[in-house]
Order: structure tokens, then C-alpha cells, then sequence
């Protein structure tokens, strides 16, 4: 029912990457596009940073009878080196309208992270077309005591693994891929 239960609160939910020592997350320094693929209910954003020579297609969707959100996000590396490309989702939930009282947690046996309060349990993994799946995680704390948020640890391309948090918590997944000169492997995200 909309408008029943808000797990966003009108926080943020990021998308960064790490390439070459550099770390930059979707902003201003991006070119961005937004739109619908025709006659659907996906959404398409075209992403550009010419500094970082990286495209990110990115297109998200809710299944229409279960309970999930899919993302798909094609990397395209417009350098003419090969190099490795990390691409850093940083989850920033508010189950049931607050950011108090949450658990998020690393699940080895599934290799995801996963939010939770009472009853609602979101599930944070993915795979790359190269196979792997997670390549990193951080969980930690936000908007209390100082805390900015594990959004913070990704700027230097390498999350601290900290498997598990209680209260006003977050997390951030990365996954990484080698890529040739102006390739475009794709990168599955299901969250």
C-alpha cells in the first residue's frame, strides 16, 4: 500500500566508484540522464564522468508480485587501458520510518548483507558477468555520536568489513572488475 511504510526518510542511497586512486560518488561531477525505457516501468540513468573516462547504464525495477528490487548497471570503461573498476552501494534504510533499533549484518553462507527490524528484512548482493559476486562490505554506524556513515569509508576504494551493527546503522557493498579499454562488462545488483 503506498505510503503505508517509508525505509528511506529521505536519506540517500549512493553509487560510487574507484578507479586509478580516484573515488568519485553520482553528483555533480557526473552527467546524468534520467528516463523510462519505452512502455515499461524500469528506469534508465546514463551517467558520465569524463575525469574517472567511466559510463555507468544503470536501470532499476521493482518485481511486479515479489517482493524485490533489481539494478542493473553496465560499466563502461571509456579509457584505452585496462584497468579495475569498483563500484561501491551504499544503503542508508530507516525501517519502519526511523534509524533507531535497526540490525544490518554480513550473512557468510549467503554472502549479502542484510538489514533488518521485527519483521522487514532487506537482503544486499549481486553478480558480476565476470562471476564474482561482493567484493567488499562495510557496516557501521550513522547520524549519531559523529557518524557519517560507512558512504565514508568507500572514498578510499576499500571497505573495513566490520560484520555487524545495532541502532542507527548502514552499510556499503563493492564489487570489483577488471575491465579492457572500452568494454562494458555488467554488474547485476538484487537488493
Amino acid at each position: 500500500m503506498v505510503g503505508l511504510e517509508n525505509y528511506l526518510s529521505g536519506h540517500e542511497f549512493r553509487i560510487g566508484v574507484w578507479t586509478n586512486s580516484k573515488f568519485s560518488w553520482l553528483g555533480d561531477d557526473w552527467k546524468i540522464t534520467m528516463q523510462y525505457l519505452p512502455d515499461t516501468l524500469v528506469s534508465r540513468c546514463e551517467a558520465r564522468n569524463d575525469e574517472l573516462e567511466i559510463e555507468l547504464d544503470v536501470s532499476d525495477t521493482v518485481h511486479n508480485f515479489l517482493n524485490l528490487y533489481l539494478k542493473t548497471v553496465v560499466v563502461k570503461n571509456l579509457s584505452n587501458l585496462k584497468r579495475e573498476i569498483r563500484v561501491f552501494f551504499s544503503q542508508d534504510y530507516h525501517i519502519y520510518g526511523t534509524d533507531s533499533g535497526d540490525t544490518v549484518m554480513y550473512e557468510p553462507n549467503l554472502k549479502s548483507v542484510i538489514h533488518y527490524k521485527r519483521k522487514r528484512y532487506f537482503l544486499i548482493n549481486g553478480q558480476t558477468d565476470q562471476s564474482t559476486g561482493m567484493y567488499q562490505f562495510a557496516i557501521g554506524y550513522k547520524e549519531s555520536f559523529g557518524w557519517k556513515g560507512t558512504w565514508k569509508d568507500a572514498e578510499d576504494g576499500i571497505l573495513e568489513g566490520n560484520p555487524i551493527a545495532q541502532g542507527s546503522v548502514d552499510s556499503t557493498v563493492s564489487f570489483k572488475l577488471e575491465v579492457q579499454p572500452y568494454f562494458q562488462p555488467t554488474l547485476f545488483i538484487i537488493g
